[in-house]
């Protein structure tokens, strides 16, 4: 990046000639309500309210009088009613009217109309198959289980009955209801305090409470016998599938346990049952690459963590569906989760495919293969491209193949391939080969894909997996840094107490920490936006990949949802995903905590977020603090905040870089 110039240093907060709009100022009326909005619906059972009066008024929410800063700033957490809220604001302020008159009592009022969003069953309707799962039709190996969830009235005794698999119904239990997380109803947290809830907060930071009471849903395991029934029912006419289109009655059950129970229907989702595995593919374009989760929730949500993404073209094995959701086998962990939509179906699972050898080369070893500076290459010819998983650690990075054995007596080492100690081939289990792949020199970002194999590579045509490694520049000044503001243009992100969106403060933080690591040497730092546009999650990423990058930061600064209480939470926190990205994330953290060592902290936190799930440089989200939080958000507007985080961010940066890199 070139020097940035006067106008795309100066703050954002004085100007904003570099968005060609006019500046974002505090309100200076007497009473400002930045959030909720008029209207604002919400299936919590809390919301808070919050802006700015002006410094020295007093406020009054529905008639409770509410703290606020010195600079005015005030949020106040509101419990809601189900429905209506109606909320009313009085701000009341002083002015002097002049030398020569009395000053006036001056009042300003505000009301809003809040509603809270609640969910129940109709009189008379006892339970709704809509809302119980499963809702779409499934499929299971025989010994495997399913989750069985049905939406009904409180306070009855219900069971799911499969006709012609299981001899007995099985019984449904009633989630229990969480309660509600601890909250000071002075709307004041101290410190001490903060540390003990931080986690508690932190777990329901990005989730919202679902919109139907735990008191409606009974919850049940099912386990599926090992073997058929003798006398099976409901047989299939495809030589694949055991038994097909099982009804799952709910029915509730007597008191008198001498009296039959009472059928309440068939659930929306019918079971079939499939005697063996079944094959599919990987559906869409050629380099696009689906999804994959480690594990499925009992409400058919995908809860687990994001794996490494499967390309277009990859056959699998399937080992059910369920809740529009397939697992497949998966390397390493075993069972993985792919969204239905993203796969095409086949009677038969795929062979396995030998791994024969292994070509280990230097980027300026292939000049038709572009490669970014300081890359290893491992090629591995393939008949057809394979599920792939890779674990990357600092100093030692780790890949597993299924629908592959083990028949590689044959690497290939380029003499110019500095970049790793060696390469090591272990098969697990009779379809799985294991790479394991020492470092040289610390990790600085991989990527994997797939390419035509040239016919002299195997004797035949095939696909080829390439796995990038890059590590560190020799000179820790020559490393490629990539400042992405958050959000922009038309995604706003968060508002501050006064009115100031989020990608304003991202953008002013980012011109800054980009000119003071040009000034402390670093002779390429980018950053993905200088100006109010508007830019996609995929817009920024592929910046980094195309580039490449070494270092990937990603500002923003944190907000709290509905449900919370906007003065428990504060401070700095840093977000990583790849394990060879944690030390960065490390010094970072402790580079700005050694700028505030009297403010308390959020943390270092491992999360599955788009920016951090960039694999081809050391990423890192960092949340600069918080804007709900009153005192805080105060000083994050200030110029010399500012400076320290960005002095801080410079230091754990600089420190990180040295380290790498070798100085």
């Amino acid at each position: 990046m070139e020097p940035l110039t006067p106008e795309e240093t100066q703050p954002a907060l004085a100007s904003a000639a570099h968005t060609g709009k006019q500046p974002v100022v505090a309100n200076q009326s007497l009473l400002q309500v930045v959030y909720p909005e008029e209207g604002h619906h919400t299936a919590e059972p809390s919301t808070f309210i919050m802006g700015n009066v002006l410094p020295g008024g007093r406020l009054r929410i529905n008639d409770t009088p509410v703290a606020t800063t010195a600079e005015g700033f005030f949020a106040y957490r509101l419990p809601l009613v189900a429905g209506l809220n109606t909320v009313t604001l009085l701000a009341e302020t002083t002015l002097p009217q002049g030398r020569d008159t009395l000053s006036a009592q001056t009042r300003q009022t505000h009301v809003l109309h809040l509603y809270r969003d609640t969910w129940r069953l109709p009189e008379g309707q006892h339970w709704d198959a809509t809302r119980s799962l499963p809702n779409q039709d499934l499929s299971l190996l025989l010994g495997s289980s399913f989750y069985v969830q049905v939406v009904a009235q409180p306070g009855l005794s219900l069971e799911v009955l499969i006709p012609g698999l299981l001899d007995e119904a099985i019984p449904l239990t009633p989630l229990q209801e969480k309660p509600e997380h601890a909250t000071n109803p002075s709307n004041t947290a101290p410190a001490s305090t903060f540390w003990d809830e931080r986690l508690g907060v932190f777990a329901a930071l990005h989730h919202t409470r679902p919109p139907i009471p735990a008191a409606y849903v009974y919850q049940a395991r099912i386990q599926l016998p090992a073997t058929l029934p003798q006398t099976p029912m409901h047989t299939s006419r495809y030589t694949d599938i055991a038994l097909a289109d099982l009804p799952l009655i709910v029915q509730q059950r007597s008191q008198n346990a001498s009296e039959p129970a009472t059928r309440l229907g068939a659930l929306l989702g019918r079971l079939s049952v499939w005697k063996g595995p079944r094959g599919a593919t990987v559906a869409g374009a050629p380099e696009t690459a689906a999804i994959v989760r480690a594990d499925m929730g009992p409400a058919g949500d995908l809860s687990g963590a994001r794996l490494t993404p499967l390309f277009a073209g990859t056959p699998l094995t399937v080992l059910g569906a369920q809740n529009g959701w397939v697992q497949i086998q998966y390397p390493r962990s075993g069972l993985a989760w792919i969204n239905r939509q993203d796969v095409a179906l086949h009677s038969q699972p795929p062979a396995a495919i030998p791994l024969r050898l292994v070509h280990v080369q230097e980027a300026q070893s292939t000049p038709t293969d572009v490669l970014p500076p300081n890359a290893t290459a491992l090629h591995l010819p393939l008949v057809s491209p394979r599920p792939v998983h890779v674990v990357a650690e600092p100093n030692q990075v780790q890949l597993w193949l299924s629908g592959c054995s083990h028949h590689c007596d044959f690497i290939h080492y380029h003499p110019h391939a500095s970049g790793i100690r060696w390469v090591e081939v272990a098969a697990v289990g009779p379809d799985s080969v294991q790479l394991t792949i020492p470092l040289l020199r610390p990790l600085a970002g991989w990527q994997w894909h797939y390419q035509p194999t040239p016919a002299e590579a195997t004797g035949t045509t095939g696909t080829t997996g390439v796995l990038t490694l890059r590590t560190w520049p020799l000179n820790w000044q020559d490393c490629r840094v990539l400042i992405d503001p958050g959000h922009g243009g038309e995604e706003r992100g968060g508002v501050g107490l006064n009115g100031i969106p989020e990608k304003t403060l991202n953008l002013n933080v980012a011109k800054q920490l980009a000119e003071a690591l040009q000034r402390q040497g670093l002779r390429q730092v980018r950053l993905t936006r200088t100006t109010d546009t508007t830019l996609s999650l995929l817009a920024r990423t592929q910046q980094a990949e195309r580039w490449p990058a070494d270092v990937v930061l990603s500002l923003h600064h944190n907000a709290l949802p509905d449900g919370r209480d906007p003065w428990e939470a504060r401070g700095f926190s840093t977000y990583y995903y790849h394990l060879f990205s944690q030390p960065l994330a490390q010094a970072l953290q402790q580079g700005v905590a050694a700028q505030f060592p009297q403010w308390p902290h959020y943390g270092m936190l491992f999360d599955s977020l788009h920016l951090t799930r960039l694999s081809s440089s050391a990423s890192v989200l960092l949340e600069l603090g918080f804007m709900t939080h009153p005192e805080e958000y105060a000083q994050l507007i200030q110029p010399a905040t500012q400076q320290a985080l960005v002095n801080g961010l410079v230091h754990g940066l600089t420190q990180f870089l040295k380290q790498v890199c070798g100085h």
